[in-house]
């Protein structure tokens, strides 16, 4: 598994969506495949939403940096079916911010500022985070998506994923 710096913001979240399938050596001039078949080929990849409906929770535990800042973090997140959620993020000297959603209320805990109930807009973004199936390309969640080009990711050639979601985020 790569490392969980999609999963620490929600923006950062998309583009780890957006990087779904690594190219062919020889992609130079190839027309780019559609989004939908993509992302079918993705969902076939993990076992499609059956492989997921075996499980009721899931643990990952990952790292990121921010270079221009010099920050590193860790990363740890929780799944459980169907919409709690929790990620702790640890990032040296600053502290842990913690964060998530029962199911009802989101909330963070950040140094320095403790505990804060987040209001209905950050809340909609962290019950997004908290659908067991969120990884799971339903495309009845999607106002629109398109293959927009071909990126370098950690050294792979990938196709980029244009996604909008039905509440407009991208």
């Amino acid at each position: 598994m790569r490392s969980l710096h999609q999963l620490a913001a929600p923006t950062v979240a998309a583009l780890g969506l957006l990087l779904l399938a690594a190219l062919p050596r020889s992609a130079g001039a190839q027309t780019l495949p559609g989004a939908r078949d993509l992302m079918e080929k993705n969902d076939a990849a993990i076992g499609g939403r059956a492989a997921l409906e075996k499980h009721t929770s899931f643990h990952q535990v990952g790292s990121m940096t921010v270079a221009t800042a010099g920050i590193q973090a860790q990363i740890e997140l929780f799944k459980l079916k169907p919409t709690k959620y929790l990620q702790k993020i640890v990032l040296g000297a600053i502290g842990e911010v913690t964060q998530g959603y029962d199911g009802k209320t989101a909330w963070t805990i950040q140094p320095g500022q403790g505990a804060v109930v987040l209001d209905s807009a950050s809340a909609e973004t962290f019950k997004s985070l908290a659908d067991f199936f969120g990884n799971f390309h339903e495309q009845a969640k999607y106002r629109s998506i398109e293959t927009v080009g071909i990126v370098d990711f950690e050294g792979s050639k990938c196709y980029k994923v244009k996604i909008v979601k039905l509440t407009g985020s991208e």
